[in-house]
């Protein structure tokens, strides 16, 4: 709950206040005497203080120094006049969350309230979030508190405990490996290797021979036997990202290790007995790889026993500061040097739609944090990309260079939420008749707003 506390040392400037902050549905305490008001601070959870600058023996400036040594978090607001401009701006350097000049407007006061209030909910949850992320990274070294994650942490849980094999997919980007590498260190295995091989940097020719090594003298250049992958993998877990992506012919070599867990060497006889556990993953649509006829459909299903499907980051959106958090401590931690992001940079990070996902999101963190003046990353630092990304207007520029159902679910998304926009404001925010009116269920039309995060933008 937001609590003010007002300060005003002239009795009649104060009442015209009060009474502008209660018609606007805030819980208040006016005082005329600043010293009242910080003994307040320490014994009310005061969330805002809104303060006139000019006032004899303890000034607006003095109050914000004072309140600000007590507790942080405070959110002061100064109340000027045109001619005191400058020492106004001097606070905002200090500390200062705004000023309001007079002649007070109580709609300009709303404003600022209802910025700073919002900025205030941001800086909580980032607080909790710090709580809440050795939790989960020590847990899993995979960031996420949507209810999407930790379905899949549960199911982590669950598979890891097994040999069945497990097809992951999900997007470029959205910790594929990561997830491959929580199972192997929850399981029995976890005391042996874990080998990961991305299947579309091995070219097609040699991939054989780096998977399954080879005898001296089975091609050119084989001077001497090396072993491959699989035997660096022996008793532990191996991992296939992009496995869609292996050669038509090869596969079938797999499919037969998975079945026998026996394998022969490139240019060998004899058969090698294998234990492994293997885990898999692809960006591709499993499932359209075999109806192209790119991915063989037995292969498919020895694989999928137990599969696990990684929502994109635009679908998580709530993980995002969970996220920016964790990378942001990472480089605390690195360079022994103090950071943060300011709330106004995190809620448009947060809206942008990620299409590199987890990844690129780190790399950006990252960027800014090297970038940042003071130690404190601002909406200002932010690439144009981000700042200027509108779902409900999104070019075909920008589309074409998407994969074509990237592309389509992009528009329909920039479609809905242009839509629901519009018809809201024709019908002044009324949800009923909107709905009514667009034909649509109003549960549906609901939905419909909570998956765009539209309610915030109701007025």
């Amino acid at each position: 709950m937001t609590k003010i506390l007002l300060i005003d040392d002239e009795p009649s400037a104060l009442k015209l206040l009060s009474k502008m902050v209660e018609s606007l549905g805030y819980e208040y305490i006016a005082v005329t005497d600043p010293r009242e008001g910080l003994d307040l601070i320490r014994r009310e959870k005061i969330t805002i203080i809104l303060t006139d600058l000019m006032m004899p023996e303890i000034d607006g400036l003095e109050v914000l120094r004072r309140s600000l040594k007590l507790n942080k978090s405070l959110q002061v607001i100064l109340v000027t006049s045109v001619t005191e401009l400058e020492p106004a701006v001097e606070a905002i350097k200090s500390g200062a969350a705004d000023y309001i000049q007079k002649p007070l407007d109580v709609d300009q006061i709303q404003a600022v309230l209802v910025r700073i209030t919002k900025n205030q909910k941001l800086i909580e949850e980032n607080r909790q979030l710090k709580a809440k992320l050795e939790h989960y990274s020590s847990h899993y070294d995979i960031i996420g508190r949507s209810e999407s994650m930790i379905k899949i942490f549960k199911t982590i849980e669950r598979v890891a405990k097994t040999n069945a094999s497990v097809l992951i997919h999900g997007e470029s980007g959205t910790g594929k490996e990561m997830i491959a590498n929580a199972i192997h260190k929850m399981s029995d295995r976890s005391h042996r290797n874990f080998v990961g091989v991305d299947c579309v940097s091995i070219p097609k020719e040699l991939f054989e021979s780096e998977i399954f090594g080879y005898e001296k003298g089975a091609f050119t250049g084989a001077q001497s036997s090396r072993k491959g992958l699989l035997a660096e993998a022996n008793s532990g877990t191996f991992f296939f990202d992009e496995v869609t992506e292996v050669d038509y012919a090869v596969q079938a070599k797999l499919l037969r290790v998975l079945q026998e867990r026996k394998y022969r060497r490139v240019g060998g006889r004899e058969l090698l007995d294998l234990d492994i556990r293997v885990l898999a993953a692809t960006r591709r649509d499993p499932l359209e790889a075999v109806e192209q006829g790119i991915f063989r459909e037995d292969l498919y299903y020895r694989l999928n026993v137990l599969p696990i499907e990684l929502p994109a980051l635009r679908d998580r959106r709530e993980d995002i500061p969970l996220m920016v958090e964790s990378f942001i401590e990472d480089y605390r931690q690195e360079y022994n040097t103090e950071m943060e992001m300011s709330p106004e940079a995190l809620l448009k990070i947060q809206s942008y739609s990620w299409p590199g996902n987890v990844r690129e999101l780190k790399n950006i963190v990252t960027r800014l944090c090297i970038m940042a003046v003071d130690h404190r990353i601002v909406e200002e630092d932010l690439p144009a990309n981000i700042t200027q990304y509108n779902r409900g207007n999104i070019s075909f520029e920008w589309l074409s260079n998407l994969k074509f159902k990237e592309a389509k679910e992009k528009w329909l998304e920039g479609f809905e939420v242009k839509y629901l926009e519009h018809v809201l404001n024709r019908h002044d925010g009324n949800i009923s008749e909107a709905a009514r009116n667009s034909g649509v269920n109003r549960k549906t039309f609901q939905r419909l707003m909570t998956k765009h995060n539209l309610r915030e933008n109701l007025k």
